[in-house]
């Protein structure tokens, strides 16, 4: 009976170094962030983005901007593992507290900022939408101001707290955000197309 012992005792901890080194071994290749999804956040470090009302404009500079690069990391051989990306741009923060960020990711979604209170996350499904908090409706196209845009959704908070300065946005494939009203000011700003 102690031999018995004595000779399963070293298979079993080969057996399980076996198992935790096979489970260890599996490389996950997660692919750089799509050009695809590019359309969404199109601006670069560096850019100047112009929008007006009235006869007021407004400028905000890109100070920021990132698209996720090819990964890969090792995991277990039965894991089930999506990859997920994200790019995003940021700009300066003007005179009024506002800044505009506008994130992407495989999982989470469209993700527009203009401060810490006012934050839009929506999917973009090309398609009419509802959440707890926003309604999304979506447009092939859209004229404004004479200019045509295409894939264009606007975003309207549903619950708008006395906190939040900006209650809807309209953004557009390759443009970002177009316009969006200050509830504050009550003024449409709309971005200058050159």
């Amino acid at each position: 009976m102690r031999k018995m012992k004595r000779t399963f005792l070293p298979l079993a901890f080969l057996l399980i170094f076996l198992i935790i080194v096979g489970l260890q071994s599996c490389t996950y290749d997660c692919p750089a962030f799509p050009e695809s999804e590019t359309i969404w956040i199109p601006h670069q470090k560096g850019d100047v983005l112009k929008y007006f009302s009235d006869s007021d404009t407004m400028d905000f500079e890109v100070i920021e901007s990132f698209k996720s690069g090819p990964d890969d990391f090792k995991g277990f051989m039965i894991m089930d593992y999506e990859c997920d990306y994200e790019g995003y741009y940021l700009t300066n923060e003007n005179n009024d507290g506002i800044k505009i960020k506008e994130r992407i990711t495989a999982f989470s979604g469209m993700e527009v900022e203009f401060s810490d209170v006012d934050n839009y996350k929506f999917s973009l499904y090309l398609d009419d939408f509802e959440t707890d908090d926003f309604k999304v409706k979506y447009f092939v196209d859209t004229v404004i101001n004479a200019i045509e845009f295409q894939d264009v959704f606007k975003v309207y908070k549903k619950n708008s707290n006395s906190d939040c300065r900006i209650d809807w946005i309209i953004k557009a494939n390759n443009e970002g955000v177009i316009q969006y009203h200050d509830k504050t000011t009550d003024k449409i700003w709309t971005k200058i197309i050159d």
